[in-house]
């Protein structure tokens, strides 16, 4: 390979450069290619001087030229963009001006919803002092216009079930029609809102309506609280009874059914003998009457009533001699004389039983020592749980017989006293009872 020898074009003189710019050689001639070409004396300066045979002046040349094209491209780009955000800003902001606000907007809305409701705020028309009027009159036209009788056509519900319905004669059918249907108008009473002063201004014919139509509505609720009138219940009774022998008469009868029913009357009737015979016995049993006058050791006048007396434990129990205390409620408690049982100044009397063994409570007969209407209680306990429990009140002069025939399963009795006035004309005003009789049943 032929070796190029380069020269630099400060190492070549002046002159030398002149001959080599003004020669005409052939290269054809010499048989090798010209260094050096014939051009403009201007390029071939140029040429010399910045060495355009180098590659990396190429490269640099095609690098600026792209990086223009980019730059030119990018800033084409935000100017396009910033005007057509411009333009979108300011057309929004014509249409804020133009379009008006929201309540402005929702008030054609509002105004039509409200015409399809026929509904009429006070914000958007205000009622006219006679359009007032007339709506405060208009609960008195419409309880004007309220029919007194039901119509024929209109079909009420009665009160009794649809199974009890059928049986009713006609007359009561037609009573339940018109009870239902002045029930009816109370509702419509309530419905309509009748203000208090408006009620106190209607006539006296309106007001006599009014009053009948809610004594009517308390007949419909009796009749719902007691469910079954006593007449409405007898013709029920008697419809039923007629229903069944109808019914015997036509549906053939089967002996075991018959038999079956036979032996549920049977059964029905004994229980029914056996809670009479136990009523009876709980009025006459009194197995023990505590009468205070066989207590041993005994005093004349007054004493302390011991324990195990009867087979019971006695606090706060004294005895007393009724003829010592003729002005007082003593001798009209005195059933067996002459000694009667007493709470010495009103203390609370406890009895129990001696050996553990339940009783029943049956009777008593009690009256106050000093004071009228003086409030007794007595309460029945078993194992520390109040069982049973009544109040009633004495009187000086007066027996009262105080009787319970389900007193039953009881370990102690309290007796407490309160209340009542002085007795006139008596020397004493405490709260002393007497108690004469007191019927025990041990074992029940």
């Amino acid at each position: 390979m032929a070796k190029t020898n380069q020269v630099s074009i400060w190492e070549v003189s002046t002159n030398d450069r002149h001959n080599k710019l003004n020669s005409h050689v052939d290269d054809d001639e010499e048989g090798r290619p010209s260094k050096y070409q014939r051009s403009l004396a201007a390029f071939e300066n140029l040429k010399c001087c910045c060495s355009c045979s180098s590659p990396i002046f190429i490269g640099f040349v095609i690098g600026a030229l792209v990086a223009g094209i980019v730059l030119a491209t990018v800033v084409s780009i935000y100017v396009v963009d910033s005007v057509v955000r411009r333009r979108l800003a300011l057309r929004l902001l014509a249409q804020q001006q133009l379009q008006p606000p929201p309540q402005q907007r929702l008030q054609p809305l509002l105004r039509q919803l409200l015409a399809q409701q026929q509904l009429r705020p006070v914000q958007l028309q205000r009622l006219q002092p006679q359009r007032l009027q007339q709506v405060r009159a208009l609960p008195l036209q419409a309880l004007q216009a309220l029919p007194l009788q039901p119509p024929a056509q209109q079909q009420l519900r009665p009160v009794q079930p649809q199974r009890l319905r059928a049986p009713l004669p006609l007359a009561q059918q037609q009573l339940l029609q018109q009870v239902h249907h002045q029930h009816r108008l109370v509702l419509q009473l309530r419905l309509l809102q009748q203000p208090q002063r408006l009620r106190a201004s209607l006539p006296l014919a309106q007001q006599q309506l009014l009053q009948q139509v809610h004594h009517q509505h308390r007949l419909v609720l009796q009749l719902r609280l007691l469910q079954q009138p006593q007449l409405l219940r007898q013709a029920l009774l008697h419809q039923l009874h007629q229903c069944r022998r109808q019914l015997q008469l036509v549906l053939p009868q089967q002996p075991l059914q018959q038999q079956h029913h036979k032996q549920q009357r049977v059964q029905l009737q004994v229980q029914q003998q056996h809670q009479l015979q136990l009523r009876q016995q709980r009025l006459v049993r009194c197995t023990t009457c505590v009468t205070f006058d066989n207590i041993p050791g005994q005093l004349a006048t007054t004493g302390v009533v011991p324990n195990g007396y009867n087979n019971l434990n006695w606090t706060n129990v004294w005895y007393v001699n009724a003829s010592t205390e003729p002005t007082s409620g003593y001798e009209y408690a005195v059933t067996s004389p002459p000694f009667v049982g007493t709470n010495p100044g009103g203390a609370t009397v406890k009895i129990t039983s001696a050996n553990g063994t339940s009783f029943a409570f049956d009777s008593v007969i009690v009256t106050s020592a000093w004071r009228d209407d003086l409030y007794w209680v007595i309460y029945g306990y078993r194992n520390g749980v109040n069982t049973v429990a009544g109040g009633f009140y004495m009187q000086v002069a007066n027996q009262t017989i105080i009787s319970c025939g389900s007193c039953t399963n009881l370990d102690t009795l309290y007796f407490v006293v309160s209340g009542g006035t002085p007795h006139v004309g008596l020397a004493q005003t405490g709260y002393e009872s007497a108690f004469d009789n007191l019927c025990i049943s041990f074992g029940y």
